[in-house]
C-alpha cells in the first residue's frame, strides 16, 4: 500500500529495513576495498635491511616478486624487484620517545616500470598508538621501518641516519609477504565508502 512503511524492532533481533541495507552496504564497500587491495601483494621476502652503514635508506637486500594493479581495477601483473634496490628517501620527522612506521611500496606500470614509494604514518606515544598511512589498492607493501627516537632529538627522514645510535638506536626492519590493509577506501558503485581498519 502506498506510503506504507515496514520496519523490525532492533530490540527484538532485527533490523529496520534502512539500517540492513546500510549494514549490508559497508560489508560490500569493505569486502571489494580488501578484493582490489589484494591485487597488488608481495609474494616473498624483500629481506629489507638499511642500505649500509651510515645511511639514510633502507633497502630490499633479496629479489622479491610481487603482484600490482597499474591502476585500480586492472588486472594485476607480476613483478620483480632486484637484490639491493634502494626504497624511496623517508620524508618527515619522528619526535623523541614517540612511535612511528615508514611503509615501503611498489607499483608497476603495467610495461615493467617500478615505482617505490616510502610513506610516513601519524606518529603516536605508545606502538599501538600509531596510525598507519593510507597506501593505494594499485601499491604493493613490501617493507615497514619502525622508528623509535630514544636517544637525543628527533629523527628526521633524509637526514638522520637508521644507524645514529644517538637518535635511533632500535629502528626496526619489517619484511611484509601479502598485502596489509591500511585505512584503503573503495567506493563500489551507488555506495557510501567505508573505511577499512587494521
Amino acid at each position: 500500500m502506498a506510503g506504507t512503511t515496514r520496519t523490525q524492532n532492533p530490540a527484538a533481533g532485527g533490523f529496520a529495513g534502512d539500517e540492513t541495507r546500510q549494514e549490508h552496504n559497508k560489508v560490500v564497500v569493505d569486502l571489494e576495498s580488501t578484493r582490489q587491495a589484494l591485487q597488488s601483494a608481495t609474494l616473498s621476502t624483500s629481506g629489507l635491511t638499511i642500505h649500509g652503514a651510515s645511511s639514510t635508506l633502507a633497502k630490499a637486500a633479496t629479489a622479491f616478486r610481487y603482484l600490482s594493479s597499474p591502476t585500480a581495477g586492472a588486472r594485476a601483473v607480476l613483478g620483480l624487484v632486484a637484490a639491493n634496490t634502494d626504497t624511496a628517501a623517508f620524508s618527515g620527522t619522528v619526535t623523541n620517545g614517540k612511535y612511528n612506521i615508514f611503509v615501503h611500496t611498489v607499483q608497476d606500470d603495467g610495461a615493467g616500470n617500478q615505482t617505490h614509494r616510502t610513506r610516513m604514518g601519524t606518529e603516536g606515544a605508545t606502538r599501538a598508538a600509531i596510525i598507519p598511512p593510507t597506501v593505494p589498492v594499485t601499491e604493493a607493501i613490501y617493507g615497514i621501518t619502525e622508528i623509535h627516537p630514544t636517544g637525543t632529538g628527533n629523527f628526521v627522514g633524509g637526514t638522520t641516519n637508521l644507524d645514529d645510535g644517538t637518535v635511533t638506536p632500535n629502528a626496526a626492519y619489517v619484511s611484509v609477504v601479502g598485502e596489509p590493509v591500511f585505512g584503503g577506501v573503495a567506493v563500489a558503485a551507488g555506495l557510501t565508502a567505508a573505511p577499512v581498519g587494521l
